[in-house]
């Protein structure tokens, strides 16, 4: 009962969004260009007495919207050319084409003052507890995103190590699994381990968004701790970025962003990163002193702590057609090597053992508004399989100094001793599908709704690795897991933009299966299911909208 009258709420209020949509739907578009009829890219045209306005894209195209019919004084500008300025007439028409061409001005430019309002700003509007990071203003710093987040009131980022090594991130006290990590607005599970915060560079990413607390519907998650958005440079004109950094242990960084588009709206998109690290840095360690047979505190240097990642993804997309705003793929391939040198409390040295990672995903993306932009859509799928392989079969005991000090006789490897050698391999498979539709009814009430789609499979085997009582391979039990997210959410801004508030309802869906086993015995491999349903809710007001 209570699914049948969260989907007829759903349908109500969006059949009341698309009768909304189709009343005062006051726009015009054109395009604006020089004297030489060459379109302009990053012209601007904005209303008189208000911060509403346009910025033309690489065909000098631009769309402008009004709240009601009335009359309205243009202004249409670019750098090194003629400002114009002229009077429309707006009134209930469906669209009105208007295209402008600019004089080259000979006036030598003194000074120019941008006042914009940045992301951070935009983001606090909705209400919600949220940091943005702009990361465009540091991209010169020679560091990784880990170190650069640590800065950040309420965030604490613990390493276990150098360049590779574990990374948690703590967000008001919470942390694993109550975070939530995204790219765009999308959770980042088809990718594996490719998007880690002690391996992206600053000028990887345009900034992050931090979530202390309720989540947005359009994200589409079910963590309560909090989220970290990775945001993508949004590049406007054809441009290459190439950044190389050297440091201490034989640490090398590489970066490259390249962007290309036409004057058709076609564009290619290559991001690559590359980490390098020896990490054989001095630590203090315990060792057996050789007569005395008691441990003493030396410090030596780490000899077995190497790691090695390389990431690449190339994108293809079209803007501004009338049939998308933004339509776009991509593929990539995650690559990395870790030696591990020790367990979690540095107890005993490991010689040998190595963890493999690697992943390809592809993903598309398509963006359109509709009803003179006042109805947004969004539809995202995305496809990823990573390979996460453990090498732990020598017999060989090292010490601090990297030297073999005896031969284990035991079946256990270096990173479980007294268990078993290790050659396990998971296969992880993920299809996510996304469906966002945010509505501005009006300028003080908007509706968004999304659903959230995931469908994730495990398989796995080791050779060597621990059996069942009956003598089976208990990773090769397919474990699985679907997610489904349904969201719906009202935003209101009254008090002249100064009061917020906004409510939300959420439906999370799942059903696993898989097999539960120990690390010592396993008595079977029999799949055990669990399935559920829940519904949530969130609600925020602020007051005032915006700071003094």
């Amino acid at each position: 009962m209570g699914k049948r009258l969260l989907f007829i709420l759903i349908f109500f209020l969006l059949i009341v969004a698309y009768s909304q949509a189709q009343e005062d739907n006051l726009f015009i578009s054109g395009h604006i260009r020089d004297e030489n009829n060459s379109p302009l890219l990053g012209a601007t045209i904005r209303i008189v007495g208000s911060s509403t306005g346009a910025v033309t894209d690489v065909n000098g195209y631009y769309r402008i919207e009004f709240n009601m019919p009335d009359t309205y004084t243009l202004e249409v500008s670019s750098i090194g050319y003629v400002k114009q300025t002229i009077t429309v007439q707006i009134s209930k028409v469906r669209q009105k084409t208007l295209d402008f061409k600019l004089k080259s001005s000979t006036t030598e430019l003194k000074e120019v003052e941008v006042n914009s309002e940045s992301g951070k700003p935009v983001l606090e509007s909705g209400g919600l507890v949220v940091e943005a990071i702009e990361l465009t203003k540091i991209s010169s710093e020679a560091s990784d995103v880990a170190t650069i987040l640590n800065r950040t009131a309420g965030i604490n980022i613990r390493q276990s190590g150098g360049v590779g090594s574990t990374t948690r991130l703590n967000i008001n006290g919470l942390q694993g699994k109550a975070i939530a990590y995204f790219r765009d607005g999308i959770p980042l599970d088809y990718m594996g381990n490719a998007f880690d915060l002690s391996i992206l560079t600053a000028n990887s990413l345009e900034r992050v968004d931090i979530y202390k607390g309720v989540l947005p519907i359009e994200l589409g998650a079910d963590a309560l701790g909090g989220a970290v958005n990775f945001v993508s440079r949004k590049e406007r004109e054809s441009n290459i970025d190439l950044s190389y950094e050297i440091a201490s242990f034989s640490t090398h960084r590489a970066t490259i962003n390249a962007f290309g588009i036409n004057n058709k709206g076609l564009y290619v998109n290559f991001l690559g990163i590359f980490n390098y690290s020896d990490n054989d840095y001095p630590v203090n360690v315990q060792v057996t002193d050789s007569e005395t047979r008691n441990l003493v505190d030396v410090t030596t240097n780490k000899f077995h702590d190497t790691f090695r990642s390389l990431f690449g993804e190339l994108q293809l997309g079209i803007r501004n057609k009338s049939w998308a705003d933004d339509f776009k793929i991509s593929i990539g391939l995650n690559n990395q090597r870790k030696d591990l040198q020790h367990g979690p409390l540095m107890l005993q040295a490991f010689g040998e053992a190595k963890l493999f990672d690697e992943g390809q995903f592809g993903m598309m993306n398509y963006e359109k508004k509709l009803y003179g932009g006042k109805t947004k859509i969004r539809v995202f799928g995305a496809y990823g399989r990573n390979t996460n392989t453990l090498v732990d079969t020598t017999v060989n005991v090292y010490n601090w100094f990297g030297e073999i000090e005896r031969v284990w006789q035991t079946q256990g490897g270096e990173t479980s001793r007294g268990n078993r050698k290790s050659l396990r391999e998971f296969i992880d498979t993920d299809w996510s599908g996304i469906l966002t539709v945010k509505h501005r009814i009006s300028n003080k009430y908007f509706l968004t709704f999304n659903n959230a789609y995931t469908f994730q499979k495990r398989l796995g085997e080791d050779p060597i690795g621990l059996r069942t009582t009956s003598g089976e391979d208990p990773l090769t039990t397919p474990q699985s897991i679907v997610k489904n997210i349904m969201g719906l959410e009202w935003k209101s801004v009254l008090a002249d933009s100064k009061l917020t508030y906004t409510v939300g309802i959420k439906h999370f869906l799942f059903n696993n299966s898989g097999t539960d086993y120990g690390t010592i015995v396993v008595p079977t491999s029999d799949i055990i299911t669990n399935s559920g349903s829940s519904f949530g809710a969130n609600a925020s007001l602020k007051y005032p909208h915006h700071r003094p």
